[in-house]
């Protein structure tokens, strides 16, 4: 058993408790993030991304994230997170050096274009209201 399916097990068994709590009010119970994490794992595998690949986030701390990093647990994806702060020269250099099969971004990707940044062919925008992850090149 790995961490994730141990994870999977709690999440199963408390579905009904309180998982986070958002500063907004917004809460997520163990089996709407399971649900969750569910839905992004099936994108992340539809996207190609496996045991071992590299998926580089740059997003911000919510819900939707915590359900990123658990479909890559799932998957046996490497999360990879960098600072929102990062300019687009900062996020140039992650992307040269991990070389990651998937980009996940919260801000649009057209704003890194602009920027000069060079983006893997699978790179993704990840609205903060949002668990999909639809395909953009």
């Amino acid at each position: 058993m790995n961490l994730y399916q141990r994870m999977e097990e709690v999440f199963h068994d408390a579905a009904g408790a309180p998982a986070l709590c958002c500063p907004e009010g917004e809460g997520w119970s163990y089996g709407r993030l399971l649900q969750a994490t569910e839905r992004v794992a099936g994108a992340l595998a539809s996207l190609g991304v496996g045991v071992g690949d590299r998926v580089l986030v740059q997003t911000a701390k919510t819900p939707q994230a915590v359900a990123l990093y658990l479909a890559c647990l799932k998957v046996g994806a490497v999360y990879a997170p960098i600072n929102t702060a990062y300019t687009a020269a900062e996020v140039a250099y992650f992307l040269a050096d991990l070389q990651p099969a998937l980009f996940v971004s919260g801000a649009p990707m057209g704003s890194f274009m602009r920027g000069g940044v060079s983006l893997p062919s699978r790179s993704v925008s990840l609205p903060s209201r949002s668990v999909s992850l639809p395909s953009r090149s």
